[in-house]
């Protein structure tokens, strides 16, 4: 798929091989084909500055105006809570 699937699959790629990458997962709407979320989670701040001066991240987004009808929202959040099975 050489759209934002496909893109964000490469994307998600190449942060795995960043240090300090912990999780990196992209998610698709079950109802809406064309709705995406990231989820990316790094050690520090010095691992996330890093991957958004990588050079794939800005290679994906050059290309967000081509593959998006809308522009992507960002968020950075803290955790406040979690679950794990």
């Amino acid at each position: 798929d050489e759209g934002l699937a496909g893109a964000t699959a490469r994307q998600s790629r190449a942060a795995a091989e960043e240090a300090g990458t912990l999780e990196y997962v992209v998610h698709r709407s079950r109802d809406n084909a064309g709705v995406f979320f990231l989820y990316e989670k790094y050690a520090d701040q010095a691992a996330l500055d890093a991957h958004m001066a990588s050079p794939a991240l800005k290679t994906l987004l050059e290309r967000v105006p081509q593959l998006c009808t809308k522009d992507p929202t960002i968020e950075f959040c803290t955790p406040i809570g979690s679950v794990r099975a």
